[in-house]
């Protein structure tokens, strides 16, 4: 297949073009090449590359470290639309969702994909998601992915916890959270491994069209997770708590997806912890020290 990834720069983009190459033609322009908020652009793009299939990963960012943050609900929702614009021009349509489209505001334990709509979320991002969410699932054509957290290699690690806790425990600094909470985490490879079963064309097994939590199958503590760099480390580096009790829970049942995928095996918290801390270890020129003395 011909495939249009956008937000192939980004760090689940990188690793949705990188599983994807193996077996197709991946087309995965940078915003100087093609501007996903303008539509005529985006419509003669598409018109001119014949592309069969679309993985949408693009967002404008609006987490701690992000440059500019203001009109991000708009900006998603211009490059979204901007392709469905085009929807009758290419095939299967897999989107990068998020759990935010939730609501993150209130505890999501366990949220399945048919409570979408019982809170509109408040943040930008979220509310964008959600939005997205309620098109798609008008479209029979469509999946729609909601991982919730995602880690592993080349992710910013001033800001993503597992990625910050792995380098201050290789710096021999104190692994620091603001509050421990119940989170679901998915390696990034295995997220790239459900959009390739979500384009459809596999001979072994694909998933059908529809919404899509991306869970493992249990949530994890962040403290857990802590402890589990420290033991992947082999040193004695602290673990700092700053606020006492438990945050809001952020996780998802994934049910529908392990019974639509059955031959998808999600990486546990616990390997993948272990891989990113060695691969790290591997990597150490990629990290500037500096970076984990400022707590975001």
């Amino acid at each position: 297949m011909t495939i249009l990834v956008t937000g192939g720069s980004g760090f689940i983009g990188r690793h949705i073009v990188a599983r994807l190459s193996r077996s197709h033609e991946v087309l995965a322009p940078s915003h100087a090449h093609l501007d996903l908020t303008d539509t005529d652009a985006v419509q003669a793009w598409l018109a001119d590359q014949h592309v069969e299939a679309v993985v949408h990963a693009a967002v404008k960012p609006g987490h701690r470290s992000a440059a500019d943050t203001t009109s991000l609900t708009e900006q998603n929702l211009r490059m979204f639309f901007a392709i469905l614009r085009c929807r009758g021009s290419f095939g299967r349509f897999v989107v990068v969702g998020s759990g935010a489209a939730y609501g993150v505001l209130r505890p999501l334990s366990g949220v399945r994909e048919d409570e979408l709509g019982a809170v509109v979320p408040s943040d930008p991002h979220g509310f964008s998601k959600y939005v997205e969410a309620l098109v798609l699932a008008g479209d029979d054509n469509a999946v729609e992915l909601r991982p919730f957290g995602v880690y592993g290699p080349g992710e910013d690690y001033s800001i993503r916890f597992i990625s910050n806790a792995c380098c201050k425990a290789l710096a021999g600094l104190p692994i620091t959270l603001r509050r421990d909470r119940h989170f679901s985490y998915v390696w990034v490879e295995d997220l790239a491994a459900v959009v390739e079963y979500a384009l459809g064309d596999r001979q072994d097994e694909s998933l059908p069209a529809g919404a899509y939590n991306v869970t493992p199958a249990a949530p994890v503590r962040l403290l857990e997770v802590a402890e589990m760099v420290v033991e992947a480390s082999g040193k004695r580096v602290p673990i700092v708590v700053a606020d006492e009790g438990m945050g809001l829970d952020y996780y998802g049942d994934g049910g529908k997806l392990r019974a639509a995928l059955p031959a998808w095996k999600a990486m546990t918290v616990n390997e993948g912890v272990a891989n990113l801390y060695r691969w790290y270890a591997d990597h150490r020129d990629v990290v500037d020290e500096a970076a984990l003395f400022v707590d975001r």
